[in-house]
């Protein structure tokens, strides 16, 4: 077939300028992470899947306890506290930020993580480059701050200056060191300043289907499966109760609604064996009647598409082996069980790359020299291994 008779596919993410805000969308409401984390969320595989992910790539943390153990602010965070917030947005999002804060003398004095998904690009200038980091603190205008909301407006958002060591000194000198907000390190797997797609992208429609099929299954275990029967009751059929009024000494009576509705509810759920759904008609004095319905049994589409959407998600994360060991089809030992750690493990080695290289990066202009000589294994993350410390099951 020719490629122009192909379909041509929907953009997984619509870039736009907001000149209201002056960044560039992160999708088409700016707001594709948030949706991001709300499905992954909603998704009991997607969310084991992205917890190994990212356990791996935080792996057994760095070489040197020296380095785990160095604390790089001042509220006391360290490498290693770092090294499990960047792999988890790295894993959740394809991307991570770093805070970079500068003495006067142009040296990183202090970092800091951003939670990813409080980013965004500002808009490249004439030449085509993004020159600042838009931060936000939710960008759904959620977020309240002494019971008010904070506004998504110019007014509530920093823009910072991307990393550029070399660029510290003369922007400092332009504002002083007592404004200077620092500079962000952004990284995406996709490409320098480009809005990343993380690797589970092309089955986040799986992922919502997982949600709903456990909301079929939720529904049915709750409410007894499908109705097994209709009980027809007649409308307006009361119910008399005679009593004797002392103060008009006369016989009176009393009508009142036929109590079945309120009987069957108690009889509806979980906790309960009745399955009857109660239809009313117009009233006349036959008794009631209770026609049994006979329904269509759909487990065998639902078992079929769960399981593929199973493989789809565990595909998607690279994570067959583990999938193939859950299913049996492995067997289960010791062995197998290593040999999975060690594919996965390879599997996020580009990852653990990017995480080293940015903070090489930053220790390049750190104040002082705590580790020595730096190299491009200094801060070089241990593999995952099966009976380790940090390991996944």
């Amino acid at each position: 077939m020719n490629l122009k008779a192909v379909k041509e596919p929907q953009k997984r993410i619509n870039t736009n300028y907001l000149s209201s805000l002056n960044i560039q969308s992160y999708g088409e409401d700016n707001l594709y992470p948030n949706k991001l984390a709300e499905v992954v969320a909603s998704s009991s595989i997607a969310s084991g899947c992205l917890s190994r992910y990212a356990d791996f790539i935080e792996g057994n943390g760095f070489n040197s306890q020296i380095i785990s153990d160095y604390k790089i602010n001042k509220s006391g965070d360290t490498l290693d506290d770092l090294l499990g917030l960047l792999a988890n947005d790295l894993a959740k999002f394809g991307g991570f930020a770093i805070h970079a804060n500068y003495d006067v003398l142009g040296k990183i004095r202090n970092i800091h993580h951003i939670p990813f998904i409080t980013t965004r690009l500002k808009e490249p200038n004439d030449y085509g480059k993004v020159t600042e980091i838009a931060i936000h603190p939710n960008w759904t205008g959620d977020e309240t701050r002494n019971g008010k909301r904070v506004q998504v407006n110019k007014s509530n958002i920093s823009f910072i200056h991307v990393f550029d060591p070399n660029s510290a000194i003369p922007e400092i000198e332009e504002v002083g060191i007592n404004e200077y907000k620092g500079q962000v390190l952004w990284y995406s797997r996709n490409g320098n300043m480009v809005y990343p797609l993380p690797v589970y992208d092309p089955v986040i429609t799986d992922m919502s289907t997982d949600e709903g099929l456990a909301n079929v299954r939720y529904r049915n275990a709750r409410n007894n499966f499908l109705p097994s029967g209709a009980l027809i009751t007649r409308k307006g059929t009361d119910i008399q109760e005679n009593y004797f009024d002392d103060e008009r000494r006369s016989y009176g009576h009393e009508s009142y609604e036929s109590e079945y509705s309120p009987v069957l509810k108690n009889l509806q759920g979980d906790f309960n064996a009745c399955k009857i759904v109660e239809i009313e008609i117009g009233a006349d004095e036959q008794s009631p009647e209770f026609i049994s319905l006979s329904t269509n049994n759909y487990d065998k589409e639902f078992t079929v598409t769960a399981d593929s959407i199973i493989d789809n998600i565990y595909s998607a994360f690279n994570q067959e082996a583990f999938l193939a060991i859950r299913k049996g089809k492995l067997g289960f030992s010791g062995d197998i069980l290593a040999d999975a750690y060690s594919y996965y493990s390879g599997k996020v080695t580009k990852e653990q790359r990017a995480i080293s290289r940015a903070l090489l990066s930053i220790f390049k202009n750190w104040y002082e020299q705590p580790f020595g000589e730096l190299t491009s294994d200094t801060f070089k993350i241990q593999s995952m291994l099966y009976g380790s410390t940090n390991n996944t099951n």
